[in-house]
């Protein structure tokens, strides 16, 4: 409930409303933190802070800009961790395609990858062997692991272009 008082009859507004409001109001004065990570064998993966997303956006749209050698994965939620603790115990899938996606500006960059760092005590962290803007995996944006079927379309135009000129 909010009272207003009164001064020699000047009517005075609270200087905070309902703790509930206040808190509505910080929170959507503050952007929008976290990311989230799509892969092929699971969804909604969320994690707080990834270090070293903004170079990897910055690598995948300039080929001439150094490419991250590791993404480190702080505070991933539950489900995410769990994710990942299949992810180290699997021998048969060690390289991932992952889309990373940062929820304040909707920015994203597909990564192959594998796991580099995974434990109690340790920040989770990948080894970066391919990055583009978007998920377009028949699109050579950066050296490192592509499908086979978009190395062949690629050499197949290129071999196109040499008899054309």
């Amino acid at each position: 409930m909010v009272a207003f008082v009164s001064i020699h009859d000047v009517p005075t507004e609270p200087l905070r409303g309902p703790r509930r409001t206040m808190r509505l109001v910080d929170q959507l004065s503050h952007p929008i933190k976290g990311f989230t990570i799509d892969t092929d064998d699971a969804s909604a993966l969320v994690c707080r802070d990834i270090r070293g997303f903004r170079e990897a956006m910055i690598a995948a749209a300039d080929p001439h800009a150094p490419m991250p050698g590791r993404l480190a994965l702080v505070v991933p939620d539950a489900e995410m961790s769990e994710w990942l603790r299949r992810w180290s115990e699997d021998s048969d899938r060690i390289r991932r395609t992952l889309r990373i996606r940062r929820l304040f500006d909707g920015r994203d960059v597909t990564v192959v990858g594998t796991l580099a760092s995974y434990g109690s005590g340790v920040d989770t962290s990948l080894c970066v062997e391919s990055i583009t803007t978007a998920f377009r995996p028949c699109t050579l944006v950066r050296s490192g692991v592509h499908p086979k079927a978009a190395l062949d379309a690629a050499l197949e135009r290129a071999a196109l272009q040499s008899v054309t000129d």
